[in-house]
């Protein structure tokens, strides 16, 4: 390859220069830091696409899916020059290949901007990567492979296991399948990973990074694929959908445990779908997060709350529900949506009632809780103020219920120790 006259810049010495080597038949051309410690592979390309600074890093060659980088420490690419002889270009455009430092080891930390595009796998199972920072342009962290496999998932910054410090800087409206599954140890706050802008979440994204912490909020996404938040370390999950997202992909079972897109997260205290289109939650895609206090699903269009095996079981801690759902019509066939939730004091209907069939369901989901009554245990069940098919269903108070009655309420639904007082608005 021949390169075209590159630009000149004065003071060459204060900036990070890298050297270009020849040029190393079925590999690529050799870049080498300034102190000489690693090498990588730039991709052979056009002489003008070079010369404008627009380089791209190799990560495998055309055999073999594995890393090209040698030698060992820090790579910082911040500001990166290319020195060729005695002709300079300043980079512009990076882009990171896909394996660029997969399995890689001996790597401590990676630093680059001007990104334009990162590759699936770049930086997947390098064993001692402690820190990233990338900025850039680039919005979308491409999917990774075998997302439902665990000995095959690989991803972006999959299974890195001394990962501990991430900065992206980059406008991200895609966070691809496996993009940080399984690095346990990253330290992050997810608000500072995951812009509210995003519109893609993939298949298992976030599955096992338990260490990511704070608050997940989106304002439209359209897609979220199967077990995307598993097991994730979030304190709070508000997900505003697009209105062209009809469904949550459905979630299993293995060994009698339950797994789906919000299971098993282990810090979440408040989960909040804001989702207009959204027709079915899908199966088995919540439960078993030990600490979530409150559920909420403003979901007007939603005809299944979570099919064969309820909603929200496995939740302890759980106190609060927040509906707006006014043609629910599934509640779960086997379980009832709030099954073994043992706190939950208050529910909130913000919408028309559904069939009576449905209010048995969730009243039945939600088991006795203490209060003054001497007349049995209930839960307060909010409804909208004036509503008249609420009315409909509340019964008159029997006996000395009116004299423990809470200010508002207009009866009680479903006689048994779990009826709830209702209560308006």
């Amino acid at each position: 390859m021949m390169f075209a006259v590159l630009l000149a810049f004065a003071g060459a010495h204060a900036e990070n220069v890298w050297t270009l080597g020849s040029y190393r038949p079925k590999c690529g051309w050799p870049l080498t830091s300034p102190d000489g410690a690693v090498t990588v592979i730039l991709a052979g390309g056009r002489d003008a696409d070079f010369s404008s600074g627009n380089v791209e890093l190799l990560g495998s060659s055309m055999y073999a899916g594995r890393s090209l980088v040698t030698g060992e420490g820090v790579i910082d690419m911040r500001g990166l020059v290319i020195a060729h002889g005695e002709r300079r270009i300043k980079v512009t455009a990076l882009s990171i290949g896909a394996f660029f430092l997969f399995e890689k080891g001996g790597i401590s930390a990676f630093y680059a901007d001007h990104v334009v595009k990162v590759g699936s796998k770049s930086f997947a199972r390098a064993a001692q990567l402690g820190e990233v920072s990338l900025e850039g342009t680039a919005d979308a962290l491409p999917d990774g492979t075998s997302a439902q496999h665990p000995s095959n998932r690989v991803g972006v910054f999959s299974d890195c296991p001394a990962l501990t410090n991430m900065t992206l800087s980059l406008p991200l409206v895609s966070i691809g399948a496996v993009a940080f599954a399984g690095s346990r140890g990253l330290a992050a706050d997810v608000a500072d990973l995951v812009p509210k802008g995003v519109t893609n979440i993939g298949t298992c994204a976030f599955l096992h990074a338990s260490s990511i912490r704070g608050t997940l909020e989106t304002t439209a996404v359209r897609s979220v694929g199967a077990r995307a938040f598993q097991s994730a370390g979030f304190d709070e999950i508000r997900l505003g959908c697009d209105d062209s997202l009809k469904s949550f992909p459905s979630g299993g079972s293995s060994g009698g445990n339950a797994y789906g897109v919000f299971t098993q997260c282990p810090n979440l205290t408040n989960l909040e779908i804001r989702a207009h289109g959204l027709v079915s939650m899908g199966n088995l895609n919540f439960g078993d997060s030990p600490a979530l206090r409150r559920f909420a699903a403003d979901a007007p269009k939603l005809q299944s709350l979570g099919g064969t095996r309820g909603c929200c079981n496995g939740m302890p801690a759980l106190e609060k529900v927040e509906m707006n759902t006014p043609v629910l019509r599934e509640v779960g066939d086997s379980w009832p949506p709030f099954n073994a939730s043992r706190r939950i004091g208050e529910v909130v209907w913000r919408s028309d009632a559904p069939s009576p069939a449905v209010v048995k369901r969730i009243l039945k989901g939600v088991p006795a809780v203490s209060n003054t009554s001497e007349c049995g245990k209930k839960c307060i069940f909010r409804i909208p103020r004036g509503n008249e098919s609420w009315k409909a269903l509340a019964s008159e108070f029997e006996g000395r219920e009116a004299e423990f009655a809470p200010p508002g309420c207009l009866g009680v639904v479903f006689a048994s120790s779990r009826k709830a007082w209702v209560v308006e608005e």
